[in-house]
């Protein structure tokens, strides 16, 4: 910015404003275009130059004194002088823009009709002394023509400069009007543009969208064309977005598919069940019991996340459900071969154990027990087993669902969903199953009857009575074809009794058979007696199952309400050990034992007992 100017003033004559002033100020630098005040030449081409600075005039201001200055030079002259007599107030607030411009205008008519007033006041005090006595005639006539004259002077200039001052500020209100419309117009048309490029930007997304849905397609099969009503013959066909409207890369699933990788999926049968994390245990029951219905030579690859996962799978397999519940039904050779061969054959491994497993192609189904996060991973995993194997995928998030969905528009295949058999979760209503077939008096002989009782309840309901007529296993569909028929059906799920215990008579409530030796000791315990205390790490050990189940005589002592829930959920789906007293014969305890329970129940099953370092256990379900 130019120095400031020393012999530069600005003078305050808001008492004596001319309204003319400022218009010729405002004619003669600024052009009125609309409602846009730009700054106007000299007739050289020159601009204007600020009387502050001698510089040239770019931003211009208007000031009370009528002058116009640079903005800026104003500004700091406002801010850096002091007051003096024949200075204004050093305060930016003197700088007249178009509002405040009409505000002084208002000023000055009210200061317009202040002196209106004053020149009535001296018209009426020379009228007084006109009639003063004493005055000659010629003096009286004399003063009042002079007065007169003034007067008419001064009233002609007031109403001069009125005139001049409403008809600055009518322009001042017209031109702010104006431009609150123009700026209102500007306003309209950007958000009528935006809203016009917005439609024209989904209409082309979506033309994009269809001529892509189209064209993927046309990769897996042609669709047959067919003419509407809309569409004649020889009508022109739709053209094709331009080149600017196609996205800059094609996705993964554009490309084109080898014709191998297809067969090899097709092959596979891919399956998937969408369940929750909770649920994982029991549905993978459902399929090792099926598996074991289905085929003598069964091998599973159970594929995890982590070896930690792979662990703890492993241990929770050796007492599944399903695999017990097989062996009670089967006799006593043939059911030590079968639980040899799944343990030995359901092979549990985890996603980094499999890359470098060689014995992995000879598995006959293999289950995704912890989906694989891409594409890549799948498809890592399907490879190292045979083409014919069943490949069971158990997803429990949208992202899992996702690789799923992956799979299937990059291959063109459809994964088989048995998310009704994972709902129907058969383990769980083993109870109620066995309860109408005890109803009858009828034993569960072959596995074939929990399915015979299944079809039953859907083809007749679920308030049928079991009749051997009825629904003889011979004449049901028993095959894989005729099963899944029924099976695959969507299902609302069992409701799971929390507060479930295992039921003994009450005959056999005072004898349970214990670690102890005496088995005084322990009765003593569960009655609660002091002095047996002692003996409760003797016949609760830790990491017994014994520790977080009821106790059998119907007592709760020292659980909390968490852990009983959790015991109750345990006795349910997982069946106890029966710890035997040190004195008492194994066979003939757990025979009479499982001989009362199966007459209270009414079912007669087989059992089996085995040796672990001199500690016998059987198998209950």
């Amino acid at each position: 910015m130019a120095p400031l100017r020393n012999d530069v003033s600005l003078i305050d004559i808001a008492a004596h404003f001319a309204p003319d002033l400022i218009g010729r100020s405002l004619s003669k630098l600024w052009t009125a275009r609309g409602c846009e005040l730009e700054t106007a030449l000299t007739d050289a081409g020159c601009m204007y130059t600020c009387p502050l600075t001698s510089s040239p005039i770019t931003s211009p201001l208007l000031v009370s004194d009528g002058c116009i200055y640079e903005e800026e030079a104003a500004l700091h002259w406002f801010r850096t002088r002091e007051k003096s007599d024949k200075s204004v107030a050093s305060k930016p607030k003197q700088a007249l823009r178009l509002g405040p411009l009409a505000e002084a205008v208002e000023a000055f008519l009210q200061h317009c009709n202040a002196a209106g007033y004053r020149t009535s006041e001296q018209l009426e005090q020379a009228m007084g002394e006109a009639e003063m006595p004493g005055t000659p005639w010629l003096r009286r006539v004399a003063i009042l023509e002079a007065s007169l004259a003034e007067a008419r002077t001064e009233a002609e200039a007031l109403r001069h400069h009125s005139e001049e001052a409403q008809a600055l500020l009518e322009s001042l209100r017209r031109q702010a009007a104006e431009k609150q419309e123009l700026a209102a117009r500007r306003l309209q048309r950007a958000v009528r543009s935006r809203i016009a490029r917005e439609r024209q930007r989904a209409a082309a997304a979506l033309c994009l969208q269809r001529w892509w849905r189209n064209f993927r397609k046309s990769d897996v099969k042609k669709p047959k064309k067919r003419r509407g009503k809309a569409q004649k013959k020889g009508s022109a066909k739709p053209a094709k977005p331009s080149a600017e409207e196609l996205p800059a890369q094609l996705p993964a699933s554009a490309t084109p598919t080898p014709p191998e990788y297809t067969q090899f999926l097709n092959k596979q049968h891919q399956q998937y069940a969408r369940i929750e994390e909770k649920d994982k245990r029991a549905v993978l029951d459902f399929f090792l019991d099926q598996l074991m219905y289905d085929s003598t030579d069964f091998r599973i690859l159970i594929v995890t996340s982590s070896d930690e996962r792979a662990l703890g799978l492993r241990k929770v397999l050796q007492m599944s459900k399903a695999v017990q519940y097989q062996l009670v039904t089967m006799q006593q050779d043939e059911e030590s071969k079968r639980f040899k061969e799944l343990r030995e054959c359901a092979g549990i491994i985890s996603e980094s154990q499999l890359r470098h497993n060689e014995d992995a192609s000879a598995a006959n189904m293999m289950v995704n027990f912890d989906m694989p996060q891409t594409l890549e991973d799948y498809m890592d995993r399907i490879r190292r087993v045979d083409p014919a194997v069943k490949v069971m995928s158990l997803p429990t998030s949208p992202e899992e669902m996702g690789v799923i969905r992956q799979v299937e528009e990059h291959f063109g295949i459809v994964f088989r969903n048995m998310e009704g058999v994972a709902r129907f979760k058969i383990l769980q209503n083993r109870k109620a199953l066995r309860n109408k077939l005890a109803a009858t008096g009828r034993s569960l002989k072959s596995g074939c009857a929990v399915v015979a009782v299944f079809l039953i309840e859907i083809r007749y309901g679920s308030n049928c009575i079991y009749d051997a007529g009825r629904c003889d296993t011979a004449r049901l569909d028993t095959s894989e074809p005729g099963i899944d028929k029924y099976l695959h059906a969507p299902s609302p799920g069992p409701v799971v009794d929390k507060n479930y215990r295992p039921y003994i008579p009450e005959s056999y409530r005072d004898y349970i058979p214990t670690m102890d030796e005496s088995g005084v000791q322990y009765q003593k315990y569960m009655q609660g007696e002091p002095d047996a205390e002692k003996f409760q790490d003797k016949v609760l050990p830790q990491g017994s199952y014994r520790q977080n189940i009821p106790l059998s005589n119907g007592a709760e002592k020292d659980l909390s309400p968490e852990m009983m829930a959790e015991a109750a959920d345990e006795a349910l789906h997982d069946p106890a050990p029966v710890l035997l007293a040190a004195d008492t014969r194994a066979p003939e305890a757990a025979a009479a034992l499982l001989s009362a329970l199966h007459l209270a129940i009414g079912l007669r099953r087989r059992t089996t007992t085995r040796q672990h370092g001199g500690l016998s256990e059987s198998l209950i379900v």
